[in-house]
């Protein structure tokens, strides 16, 4: 059994899930992999359960494949067998660690009870002390639990069981009214009796009339009263019982995901800090944020902009649609690596039914092209231009007038693409007798509050799979949410470098560059800015490349990655994207990018 430190923790936890996240937290101790229960919120076990962290004080993680649907509850508990599975010998040896072992143990069921008993209803520590028994099982047998004068348990009639009987009774008097009026009429009895007789049957039946429908107003107000309750208690969320009113399921579900989201966000940045430690022990500040794709930390902190949905890689190889205003995180298709979040301007591809690739000639406009596939397979150009494109190596080129273009198609690919520009980007799925677009991204976080104007420095994590010639490709901006005061990290395919570019009050600022000779196709980089106090630096991949001072963007607090204010996305991955709390040491930034 291992040796763990058992803190006050709960052990139980719960997550919204998003339909991406796969990786989540459980931040309390387990001895084995089978005392931690997984199960989604319709109380089925989840696919593809890995547990990570066995016998770790603060906890592991537990891996999902494939990711929760969007909108489903996961939750993590310890569910470990309440049971004494080892015994001390007689006069056996007496070992510390043994006695400390069988502590935790008891420690840890004891934490799981108390879980428990939290979730069930009881009595306030403060309230009369009274058994609060329920009544035998004959007496609230297909009855309503309710409470007498004294507070404890007690049944009453369900209301549509009262309205039942009142009306049954009801149904008893009038059948009564009538073989009076009957028996009345046929024995030809004197006719003031009969008289007397039918007055007294009218006045039962009138009676029992008017006792039926108090009981039924009765049992129908009841009833109503009910429903309000359980509208109050129970209504879906976001559905309003009265304009601007919610139920208390509403509520609780929006303090719930509020509450998830802060502990997720801070279990992201704990995960980060303990991955950066690890990789770069020589700096110890720790970042105050932290998006790192790889292990699926920070997507949280993400807010994407997109109308329409786009094409994304999953863990599997298969291409899958994200939804509108969502992150894209992208896998190699072939070895499953998380490459990033994907970030992409706004294209159209121009070739048919894409998804279902076939031979065919298009007329094309005067400009630059790019031709890329996806499968085994390829695709030749024909009719102006040639090239053959194949998966992972595009071919672009450029029409110098209109032209029919014809492509055709061998093997067994699985998409085809062909749009205007001087690179490839993601798939676009495109119907049988048309073009279809993919609309531009663009990614800001959610929250900047950490955010120090005196001093910051940022790391980058980029890859580009496919480098235009000539485009300029936005990474990273630090901006006031305008184009007058801003820092802005860039790739210029014209001038084959980066550069980070400022401007204040308008006025531009001038560059630092670096990466001189280009970003080669399917490359990744490293890339660190300082900012703040009027000065500022540019280091990659280990290398400072330039600093200068300036005059410092006010108020540029907001974040945005792989766009600017303009329409010069970037069309790449970021893997990660950390925040530092000041302008680190040049030896600290050259170990967090070398």
């Amino acid at each position: 059994m291992p040796d763990v430190l058992v803190a006050d923790a709960r052990p139980y936890v719960q997550y919204a899930c998003d339909g991406v996240q796969t990786v989540f937290t459980y931040p309390f101790p387990i001895l084995a992999a089978e005392d931690l229960t997984v199960v989604l919120d319709d109380g089925s076990t989840p696919a593809g359960v890995v547990v990570a962290g066995v016998g770790t004080d603060g906890g592991g993680t537990v891996t999902l494949s494939p990711a929760p649907a969007d909108g489903r509850t996961l939750t993590l508990f310890r569910d470990m067998p309440v049971a004494r599975t080892t015994d001390f010998q007689e006069a056996g040896e007496f070992r510390a660690s043994a006695i400390n072992a069988e502590l935790d143990r008891l420690t840890l069921m004891l934490q799981q009870l108390e879980a428990q008993v939290a979730q069930a209803i009881k009595r306030a520590p403060e309230d009369i002390d009274s058994a609060l028994l329920l009544p035998p099982v004959a007496e609230r047998a297909g009855t309503v639990l309710g409470f007498d004068a004294a507070g404890l348990p007690s049944v009453i009639q369900a209301p549509a069981a009262a309205a039942a009987t009142a009306s049954h009774a009801a149904d008893t008097a009038v059948a009564a009214a009538d073989s009076a009026s009957a028996a009345a009429a046929s024995t030809g009895a004197d006719a003031s009796a009969a008289a007397q007789a039918a007055s007294t049957a009218a006045g039962a039946e009138t009676a029992a009339s008017l006792s039926a429908g108090n009981a039924a107003t009765d049992a129908t107000a009841a009833q109503d009263a009910a429903d309000t309750a359980e509208a109050w208690a129970d209504t879906a969320e976001d559905v309003e019982i009265a304009p601007g009113i919610y139920s208390a399921r509403h509520w609780a579900a929006k303090a719930q995901i509020a509450s998830l989201s802060a502990e997720r966000r801070r279990a992201d940045l704990v995960a980060v800090r303990a991955r950066v430690a690890a990789q770069v022990p020589s700096v110890a500040v720790m970042p105050v944020f932290g998006f790192d794709a790889t292990i699926g930390a920070g997507a949280d902190e993400l807010s994407v902009a997109r109308s329409g949905s786009a094409h994304v890689t999953d863990a599997k190889g298969q291409l899958v649609a994200a939804p509108a205003d969502t992150p894209r995180f992208d896998h190699d298709p072939a070895t499953g690596e998380p490459l990033g979040v994907l970030c992409e301007g706004a294209r159209t591809n121009l070739l048919h039914d894409s998804f279902n690739p076939a031979s065919q000639t298009r007329t094309l406009a005067a400009g630059t092209y790019t031709l890329s596939v996806r499968g085994p397979g390829s695709c030749a150009l024909s009719g102006g231009p040639s090239g053959t494109a194949q998966q992972g190596a595009a071919v672009t080129f450029t029409l110098a007038g209109s032209t029919a273009v014809t492509f055709t198609v061998s093997g067994t690919l699985t998409a085809v693409q062909c749009e205007a520009g001087a690179s490839a980007t993601s798939p676009i799925e495109t119907p049988a007798g048309g073009t279809a677009s993919r609309a531009a991204e663009l990614i800001t976080l959610v929250d900047t509050g950490w955010h120090d104007p005196t001093g910051m420095s940022f790391v980058i994590e980029a890859h580009l799979a496919d480098v235009p010639a000539s485009e300029v490709l936005r990474l990273f901006s630090l901006n006031d949410g305008t184009e007058a005061n801003r820092h802005d990290l860039y790739y210029a395919g014209d001038m084959s470098r980066v550069l980070f570019f400022a401007k204040s009050g308008g006025s531009s600022q001038g560059n630092v560059d670096g990466l001189i000779g280009g970003w080669s196709d399917g490359a990744t980089h490293t890339l660190a800015v300082t900012v703040g106090g009027g000065a500022r630096a540019l280091f990659i991949d280990g290398v400072k490349a330039g600093a200068d001072s300036l005059t410092e963007p006010v108020g540029a607090s907001t974040v945005r990655i792989g766009r600017n204010h303009d329409t010069a996305p970037w069309q790449g991955h970021v893997r990660r994207l950390l925040a530092y709390p000041r302008r680190l040491s040049d030896a600290e930034i050259t170990a967090l990018t070398g």
